[in-house]
């Protein structure tokens, strides 16, 4: 891996939670996305940054991607492919049990 991160947010729950830990590959080229997998993405748009965690798949305009949750609270989202600045594919997580 190249690095990890904590997650916020309940977009991947129950697969990921919130305050699991998420090992990822740094991609260098959005062409080298594999459709179907987890990833985490950095996206710009209008002087607005968010990163996420998702399912990248194909969407129906060939310049965009369709970001899914696996929580289905989520509506998928579709994406111009300009507005993703970083990609990393989701290797592992790692969830942290607690007995008090």
């Amino acid at each position: 891996a190249d690095g990890a991160m904590h997650v916020t947010g309940d977009s991947m729950y129950p697969l990921i939670k919130a305050g699991d830990i998420v090992a990822y590959r740094i991609l260098h080229d959005i062409s080298s996305i594999s459709y179907g997998e987890i990833y985490i993405l950095q996206l710009e748009h209008d002087s607005d940054m968010q990163v996420v965690v998702k399912y990248v798949k194909k969407a129906e305009q060939p310049d965009s991607v369709l970001l899914v949750s696996y929580n289905k609270e989520h509506d998928p989202m579709e994406v111009p492919r300009k507005w993703i600045t970083a990609l990393a594919r989701v290797t592992f997580s790692i969830r942290k049990y607690c007995m008090f």
